[in-house]
């Protein structure tokens, strides 16, 4: 499988080891900088990062996310019961000035946005059961 690995650091006890465990880290399987043949870090960052839903305050449904033009869905139903807020993560680059974020139906969800990647969303008018679909666009579509 594929692996990303910013870090690590050896000591002559784990240089000397035969487990695959460095001081921090995994030095022996490879670790960060630059995947052979692609380009800077910031491009391999460009081609993978995707935007995701890490926590859903209900039901999972439906997630898409299209590599070709960022635009992302996340379809599930509502648990009012659950009082952590639904989290989607997006790569900011990929939205250049922020990402256009629109709620279906319009009014069952409210939308924060706690650091520059994150937006969190917690139920408005929606009731446990509601199915509800959070889009997001870049801002030129």
């Amino acid at each position: 499988g594929w692996e990303w690995k910013d870090y690590c650091k050896e000591t002559p006890e784990t240089l000397n080891s035969t487990s695959q465990y460095a001081a921090f880290g995994a030095c022996k399987t490879g670790y960060g900088g630059v995947i052979p043949g692609t380009g800077s870090p910031d491009a391999n960052l460009d081609t993978l990062a995707r935007t995701y839903a890490p926590a859903v305050a209900g039901r999972f449904v439906y997630s898409n996310y299209n590599i070709t033009t960022a635009a992302f869905t996340l379809t599930y139903q509502v648990d009012t019961s659950i009082s952590l807020p639904t989290q989607v993560w997006h790569y900011a680059t990929r939205y250049p000035g922020g990402p256009n974020v629109s709620v279906s139906p319009p009014t069952a969800l409210s939308v924060t946005q706690p650091s520059p990647t994150t937006l969190e969303f917690v139920p408005n008018t929606a009731s446990t059961g509601q199915t509800v679909t959070i889009t997001l666009t870049k801002k030129n579509q």
